[in-house]
């Protein structure tokens, strides 16, 4: 079993119509993975990012 201290999240960029996952980051929950997620997504010219959980 991992620490919680290593604990990494999946952070992902979907599109909602076709259910395609554009780009992921498996990260620690910090603003640099998504700084780096964002930086992933920058040649397809997005400029909204949400925040949505699913349960």
């Amino acid at each position: 079993m991992g620490s919680k201290q290593q604990q990494r999240w999946l952070w992902s960029a979907i599109d909602h119509r076709s259910g395609k996952m554009w780009a992921y980051v498996l990260a620690p929950h910090e603003n640099s993975a998504l700084l780096k997620l964002k930086a992933l997504l920058q040649p397809f010219g997005l400029t909204r990012f949400y925040d949505a959980w699913a349960d």
